[in-house]
């Protein structure tokens, strides 16, 4: 996990970063982290399927965590 605290115009904000590598170790961490976000970043290897198995996997657990917010996801 990475936390730093940007200024934005009038304000500050806190970037986090949740570094999962794949690895579904801590799943309990991984909900927490969703159900506070705000904005995801999902990465995959194009290379890869299971990589984009996986990526799929965690694209629908923060829908299942944040709810459907977007009608065309």
């Amino acid at each position: 996990m990475y936390s730093v605290e940007l200024p934005l115009l009038d304000r500050h904000i806190i970037l986090e970063i949740l570094d999962t590598a794949g690895i579904d170790e801590f799943p309990v961490m991984r909900r927490i982290a969703i159900a506070h976000g705000d904005a995801f970043l999902i990465l995959y290897a194009i290379d890869d399927a299971s990589s984009f198995a996986i990526a799929e996997k965690l694209r629908r657990l923060v829908l299942e965590i944040k709810g459907d917010l977007c009608s065309d996801a």
